[in-house]
């Protein structure tokens, strides 16, 4: 966030980033910016965008569409809307641009390269950039007057991890869950197996179904 304490790295890095391509809010500001992303939890080819931009619902939709047959890293093409309608508030590098969106492609660990991520990664962008051209162009593409997305449950929410006195994880999330992005979780179901190997069940506080996103994502650990 640029109105973060400026002490931090991550502040400073978003002031050089701001800088960059943007700033923001303003007419200097890059027409698009994708922001691409890897996680460590099996989310496949996720596009994530917000309400405050249309292009990047659009250009989600067209990703799904042209690539939902590949079936890359074993899944279809998933997209996450953000009910952010607030461009200036809006906390990522994305909403810099006039236009932005982001790609989350995974799984993959922490500092390794695989192949099949990468690849994945290029066709979703390749295919967000061939939609940009062909607006650009005036042309007029055919998407689906609906589409199915998921949104997050009342606003940015995260089941926090169990953690102990330290901040550092109590528990692990179950086995049934594991791996198991974008399937359903059902009040009373497995959630986190503690440290004594007993299964502590998801509570409903999210609503009696939700659908569990970044499981076990190696960057959450200490995000309680």
């Amino acid at each position: 966030k640029l109105d973060a304490p400026p002490e931090t790295r991550e502040a400073l890095r978003a002031r050089e980033v701001d800088a960059a391509l943007g700033p923001k809010g303003s007419d200097d500001a890059a027409d698009l910016v994708i922001d691409l992303h890897t996680t460590t939890a099996n989310m496949g080819v996720t596009m994530i965008c917000d309400a405050w931009c249309p292009f990047a619902l659009r250009a989600a939709v067209y990703v799904k569409q042209q690539l939902d047959d590949q079936l890359l890293l074993g899944q279809d093409v998933k997209i996450m809307f953000n009910d952010e309608k607030d461009k200036e508030n809006a906390p990522y590098l994305a909403s810099v641009g006039k236009a932005g969106l982001q790609i989350e492609v995974g799984p993959t660990p922490q500092g390794v390269v695989r192949w099949d991520v990468v690849d994945a990664t290029k066709r979703a962008l390749d295919a967000v950039l061939e939609l940009w051209n062909k607006e650009c162009q005036g042309e007029c593409v055919d998407l689906p007057a609906e589409i199915d997305v998921y949104s997050v449950a009342e606003g940015f929410t995260k089941l926090s991890w169990p953690v102990d006195d330290d901040g550092f994880p109590a528990a692990v999330p179950h086995e049934s869950i594991q791996d198991r992005d974008w399937s359903t979780l059902r009040k009373g179901d497995p959630l986190w197996r503690d440290r004594d190997g007993e299964t502590v069940v998801y509570d409903g506080s999210f609503g009696d179904e939700i659908v569990p996103i970044f499981v076990n994502e190696g960057g959450y650990y200490y995000a309680s």
